[in-house]
């Protein structure tokens, strides 16, 4: 986290060393500024795929299912074959109570790699 900081300090248009500590900050449960890092990573580079896995993420934990689901899409959109967002994705549906789907991308992720869990 230390270094990643400094990487954003010293290159503030840098998105990967946002995603980066956008990332950190999730880990530590820090979901509100690891938004704002992920969200101006996004803007900087909107190809990220780290920038929109990891907001999808923080979107998923706090319980933002549309906004997840749709910065899901953008990774798979940038990755079709991307099975985080795929599991992610259906882990944020199965939460909205859109069993069917979930399940249709439990089995797209799976299918992608058949050795996760």
């Amino acid at each position: 986290m230390a270094a990643s900081r400094i990487a954003v300090a010293q290159r503030p248009d840098s998105a990967k060393a946002l995603a980066n500590v956008g990332r950190g900050l999730f880990k530590l449960e820090q979901l509100e500024e690891a938004e704002a890092h992920l969200l101006r990573a996004r803007q900087l580079d909107p190809r990220s795929v780290s920038a929109h896995q990891n907001l999808a993420e923080v979107f998923r934990k706090q319980g933002r299912h549309a906004e997840a689901e749709a910065s899901y899409r953008a990774v798979l959109e940038i990755n079709p074959e991307y099975a985080l967002a795929y599991a992610g994705m259906g882990s944020a549906l199965f939460k909205a109570q859109r069993y069917d789907e979930a399940l249709d991308l439990y089995r797209t992720m799976l299918d992608l790699n058949p050795d996760n869990a």
